[in-house]
């Protein structure tokens, strides 16, 4: 009899496993593919950001035999020419930092190192990330002067990041008021960073375009998603809040849930970079 509830038993594990891998084999072909596309993504994020840039520079090779010539006809004295980096050292300094900050850990993701051990084991490809939105911003608001692109483009990285740790944060009290004073003092913090976005906002900077509006949208909804199946962690591999939705999670699942997140809300970011129309004041008429 025993022996039968045995055979029972393995059965039915057999049975659950079946129902099981589906989802496991599904969820691990995502995580290999998202790690074969980190490395595409960033180099099509930078070349969206660059590509302006270099269309600029070409034109002004264009237009620089003719406006030698319009002065050699004119008289007109044009006086040396200084590079731009020289007019611009803020942009160009950032502009190195930003590639230092996604080269390094792009060469440490192929050798096989996810977290960084120098800056507290913090995921390279967060790294990458707020490189891009640097590189991003500098770029793309180049038409003010050099400390307004790189001060709005420091502004857009450093909400970015506090953003998510704030929200991230918040997910384990579901109230402010349920933190310990330390986590507390530091929630506010990283909201007050995160808020700085309002900056950019208001001096028309950044832009509510369509992009950042959908994925937005598939942020909070993986988001949401990700509590609804119990907010599972890294550092145990294990739910922190009982499922709603029950999925067994692997280690490399819970990963991949994770990037998607905070992937889908750097693109919010990167798109706020987007061209659209400066904000209009009204004026009373008397």
């Amino acid at each position: 009899m025993s022996q039968q509830n045995r055979v029972d038993e393995l059965r039915e594990q057999l049975h659950s496993l079946d129902d099981v891998t589906p989802a496991i084999i599904a969820f691990t072909t995502l995580t290999l593919g998202l790690s074969l596309l980190q490395s595409w993504l960033a180099v099509i994020l930078i070349a969206i950001s660059i590509g302006p840039a270099a269309f600029a520079i070409h034109r002004n090779r264009l237009r620089r035999p003719v406006e030698d010539e319009l002065h050699h006809i004119t008289g007109e004295s044009r006086g040396a020419r200084v590079a731009w980096y020289v007019h611009r050292p803020l942009s160009f300094l950032s502009i190195l930092l930003a590639l230092l900050m996604i080269v390094v850990p792009l060469y440490q993701r192929s050798i096989g190192s996810v977290y960084l051990e120098p800056l507290n084991y913090v995921d390279g490809t967060t790294i990458v990330m707020v490189g891009v939105l640097i590189l991003r911003g500098v770029l793309s608001r180049r038409s003010g002067t050099d400390l307004q692109a790189v001060a709005i483009a420091l502004t857009g990285a450093l909400s970015f990041v506090f953003a998510y740790e704030a929200m991230y944060k918040l997910s384990f009290y579901t109230f402010p008021w349920r933190m310990p004073p330390p986590e507390l003092r530091e929630f506010v913090i990283q909201v007050g960073i995160a808020l700085t976005a309002l900056n950019g906002f208001a001096f028309g900077k950044f832009v509510v375009s369509r992009p950042s509006l959908i994925l937005l949208a598939v942020f909070v909804i993986a988001y949401v998603f990700w509590l609804l199946v119990g907010f599972p962690q890294l550092n145990t591999g294990q739910n922190f809040y009982p499922a709603i939705i029950n999925i067994p999670f692997t280690w490399d699942m819970i990963y991949v849930l994770g990037r998607v997140t905070k992937i889908a809300l750097f693109l919010v970011y990167f798109f706020f970079y987007s061209e659209g129309k400066p904000p209009t004041v009204k004026r009373r008429v008397n």
